[in-house]
């Protein structure tokens, strides 16, 4: 079915599109309102992003939301996974550095001399 049969769906296309757009404006300034909060999670904001695209082009066309649909998740999944899977490894290795930083501090405070001197009473002068 042809979206561009008559007046009407011209101007569903073009609710479609100031809609998107809209949608574009507001989602826009929530991730730049995120900042590095986002860290780990971008790939899944782009997901989220796309879908309300294809949700805005199946009204337009059912048929061709699912074909892109079909190639986003084609190109995107090897996108996410190498995503989370990074966030995870630099978060793995951003907690080992503090437990060694800690146990260095640790061991440093361990062989500092903290030794306890013996209680001298004072002669009171």
């Amino acid at each position: 079915m042809n979206c561009f049969t008559n007046t009407l769906n011209m101007q569903l296309f073009a609710l479609v599109l100031f809609s998107l757009l809209m949608f574009g404006i507001a989602y826009a300034m929530l991730i730049n309102w995120l900042g590095d909060r986002k860290e780990g999670y971008t790939s899944l904001l782009v997901v989220f992003g796309v879908l309300i695209t294809l949700a805005g082009v199946a009204f337009l066309s059912p048929f061709a939301a699912l074909l892109v649909a079909a190639a986003f998740i084609a190109s995107g999944i090897p996108m996410i996974v190498g995503n989370v899977l990074g966030y995870i490894i630099r978060r793995e290795r951003a907690i080992q550095d503090h437990r060694i930083m800690a146990a260095r501090s640790i061991d440093r405070i361990d062989h500092d001399d903290f030794t306890p001197r013996p209680f001298e009473e004072s002669t009171g002068g």
